[in-house]
């Protein structure tokens, strides 16, 4: 069975982390697949025989060169010959008119459901993007609530429709000694540090983060946030009124070192579509983690609180980070929960999906 895994996002990203997990996994696993790597950005070739990298013919001159080419230009370049597309983003689930048998990951309806959040252009592309999940012969949900908001659309059958939840590497993400893990990232050994890691899209709310900091820093000596991933202009007013380090960019391996450092780790997500990778990575390094409602899949490892509250996380910021016994008991929870989300089961279920739609197809073409 030789699978074509398509996607279009830099490993940084949550959604490309999910798509080079599952072809690394694979790839070692010994299974035959390629990696069809669609490139808007020129990134330098990947070191791997079995990354194909896709390049656009000419570069887009206005606004949206990176989705317009996701659309038009790659999906009809996708060579033929293979038994699965894997499509790992609805950004190309345009793949699904030109190849097949085709599966599509599917991740949340955040423009959709949160429209205030986007600007109609973007809920529009959404709504585009969505038609072609009717052609795919799977569609994979990372959740049972990213499932059922979908079908709520009335897009995909039931029948056609799988939960697979993503999982964090347990080869890479484990408990290491946190005065090294400082040492490493040249962090202060006596602060007390609290993590997020995420962009700060609108729907993360790192505003109710950085108020609720600013509010223990009388209290707590030392408190520092360390922010993980893409800015936005707008939270820097927020941000002058506390102690705070920025990092982007930062590679695969070496973010066990940032997890490792933080005494807590906080996620306070509007909408997820259910589950996230960071709240997953902290818990399986054994870091107490915080989220809220949006994220329900592994809220038994957790403290949770209601999204955009300030001062139910306050409290439960202060109570962790003060209480010994609390501390410990939240990060234990952690490491127990994580066990049911590593990679290795999700790699496992979803190369089922691929035997599953490839011998589906071979019985219709015999008969």
């Amino acid at each position: 069975m030789r699978i074509a895994l398509i996607a279009g996002a830099h490993p940084y990203s949550g959604i490309g982390k999910y798509a080079f997990n599952l072809f690394e996994r694979l790839y070692n696993q010994r299974r035959d697949i390629d990696m069809l790597y669609c490139d808007t950005e020129g990134t330098p070739e990947f070191n791997h025989d079995r990354i194909k990298v896709l390049r656009q013919s000419f570069r887009w001159p206005f606004k949206g060169k990176t989705l317009l080419p996701m659309y038009y230009y790659f999906p009809g370049k996708i060579p033929k010959g293979y038994d699965i597309y894997h499509i790992s983003s609805a950004r190309l689930s345009r793949v699904t008119k030109f190849r097949k048998p085709a599966i599509i990951t599917h991740y949340d309806l955040a423009t959709l459901l949160f429209p205030q959040m986007y600007s109609f252009p973007q809920r529009l592309w959404t709504r585009i993007l969505l038609r072609y999940y009717k052609e795919a012969d799977k569609v994979i949900a990372i959740s049972e609530a990213s499932r059922d908001e979908l079908l709520g659309l009335d897009i995909v059958p039931r029948g056609k429709m799988a939960v697979v939840r993503p999982g964090y590497d347990e080869k890479l993400y484990k408990p290491l000694c946190k005065q090294e893990a400082r040492q490493k990232l040249r962090l202060p050994q006596e602060a007390k540090i609290v993590l997020n890691v995420g962009s700060e899209e609108a729907r993360k709310d790192v505003p109710t983060l950085i108020k609720a900091v600013y509010g223990l820093q009388p209290e707590i000596a030392e408190l520092m946030l360390i922010r993980v991933g893409s800015t936005t202009p707008a939270n820097d007013a927020l941000k002058r009124r506390i102690t705070v380090r920025e990092y982007q960019d930062i590679p695969e391996f070496q973010m066990p070192l940032f997890y490792n450092s933080a005494d807590l780790f906080v996620f306070p997500s509007i909408y997820e579509g259910d589950l996230g990778y960071p709240p997953l990575e902290a818990m399986a390094c054994g870091i107490p983690t915080v989220v809220t409602s949006a994220v329900k899949t592994c809220k038994d490892g957790c403290a949770t609180i209601p999204a955009q509250d300030v001062g139910a996380l306050t409290v439960t910021m202060r109570e962790i980070l003060t209480s010994p016994e609390r501390h410990k008991q939240l990060s234990i929870s952690a490491l127990n929960e994580a066990k049911k989300f590593t990679l290795s089961r999700e790699v496992d279920e979803i190369y089922k999906v691929y035997e599953e739609v490839f011998n589906e197809k071979r019985v219709s073409g015999e008969s």
